[in-house]
């Protein structure tokens, strides 16, 4: 992978993890909705992804568990949904 797709995929995820974060902070979105965590995961999924090159196993793992545990919210967030009445 190039070192400028590298860089567009981390600053990509950056921005995804940060917007969540500021729109939570500003009360514009439910930490605990659906696409709070659906931005956390992806945006840490693809900072994972670019922490392989060249391998960076701290990153690697902090955004890697990140994105595992922003996936659950995601699924408690869509079941939480379902169940809710209209």
């Amino acid at each position: 992978m190039s070192n400028t797709m590298v860089q567009t995929l981390s600053l990509i995820g950056a921005f995804m993890v940060l917007y969540a974060y500021i729109a939570s902070v500003m009360n514009r979105m439910d930490s605990k909705g659906f696409a709070y965590g659906f931005l956390n995961c992806a945006g840490t999924a693809l900072i994972a992804v670019t922490a392989l090159f060249p391998l960076n196993i701290g990153v690697l793992l902090l955004e890697s568990i990140w994105s595992v545990v922003s996936f659950f919210l995601c699924v408690r967030a869509l079941k939480a949904r379902k169940t809710s009445p209209v």
